[in-house]
């Protein structure tokens, strides 16, 4: 046997219990007994368990993604020098839905200060 494969003795007796006339040793029986897997394996598996088991929490928690937008500078239109633009912001963040900021019309340097957020 090895040190990994602990072995246990259990030594019990039998008794037949009524009236004291009547009580008697049925049997005297030791018993030996060896772990199919030893500790050590036990101990492994456990672990291996409680990781997984933190995997799946952490897959499960809710992260949040924020995204803001601040400002534009010196915005004008490529197509007419003398025309002001009414910029807006568009964008879309892996397979949610798209999102914008508010158009500011004439405006050359935009102040959005628009916030989103993503639950992932």
């Amino acid at each position: 046997m090895n040190c990994h494969d602990p072995e246990f003795k259990i030594h019990t007796v039998i008794n037949f219990e009524g009236e004291e006339e009547f009580t008697k040793n049925l049997a005297d029986v030791s018993l030996s007994l060896k772990l199919k897997n030893p500790m050590s394996s036990a101990k492994d598996w456990l672990k291996e368990k409680l990781v997984q088991q933190q995997s799946i929490l952490n897959a499960a928690e809710k992260k949040t993604l924020f995204v803001t937008i601040v400002n534009g500078m010196n915005l004008v239109n490529p197509n007419t020098s003398n025309t002001k633009v009414s910029p807006f912001i568009w964008f879309k963040f892996y397979n949610y839905n798209e999102r914008w900021t508010e158009s500011i019309d004439n405006n050359e340097n935009p102040q959005w200060n628009s916030n989103f957020n993503f639950d992932i």
